[in-house]
C-alpha cells in the first residue's frame, strides 16, 4: 500500500480563515481584488470556486450585502431614536444609487397636457411651420435686386 501526501496548495475551501478572510473583507466593502488579497488567494481561484461551489458563493454573496444591512439598519435605527443617520445615508446613495440617490424629475411644458390638449398644440405648431415656409417660398420667388 502506498502512501500519497498531498501536494500543492490546500484547497481554499479546506482553509476556512481563507473563506473568513474574504467574508471579513466584503464585509468592510472590499472590492473583489481587495477580499483576495486580504485573504491571500488569487482572483481566478475566488472566481472558479464561486462557479463550482454553491455554498460559497452564497457566503460571498451574503458578506458583500452586509455593509449595506448595516447602513440601512443605522440609518432607520438613528432615524427611529432622532439621531442623525446622514452617514449611512450618504454611504447608501453613493453605492445603491438606485434606491436612495437623490433624483430630479425633469417636465417638460406637454407632460401635463391631455391627449386633446396635445392635439390642439400640435395644429397650432403645423400652422405655424406652415406659415413660416409660405414666407420662405414667397421669398425665394420674388425677384432680385441688381445694382
Amino acid at each position: 500500500m502506498v502512501n500519497r501526501v498531498a501536494v500543492g496548495r490546500p484547497s481554499v475551501l479546506a482553509d476556512e480563515n481563507a473563506v473568513r478572510k474574504l467574508e471579513e473583507a466584503f464585509q468592510w466593502d472590499c472590492n473583489v481584488s481587495e477580499a483576495c488579497a486580504h485573504a491571500d488567494i488569487s482572483r481566478s481561484t475566488y472566481y472558479k470556486l464561486l462557479a463550482e461551489d454553491d455554498r460559497f458563493s452564497c457566503r460571498m454573496m451574503s458578506a458583500q450585502e452586509w455593509p449595506f444591512i448595516m447602513a440601512k439598519k443605522i440609518m432607520f435605527t438613528q432615524m427611529i431614536e432622532g439621531r442623525d443617520g446622514t452617514l449611512a445615508l450618504k454611504f447608501l446613495e453613493r453605492r445603491q444609487k438606485e434606491s436612495y440617490a437623490t433624483r430630479q424629475e425633469h417636465m417638460n411644458k406637454y407632460d401635463a397636457l391631455s391627449m386633446e390638449e396635445l392635439k390642439a398644440q400640435e395644429k397650432v405648431l403645423r400652422a405655424e411651420i406652415a406659415a413660416i415656409e409660405n414666407a420662405n417660398s414667397r421669398d425665394n420667388l420674388e425677384p432680385m435686386e441688381v445694382h
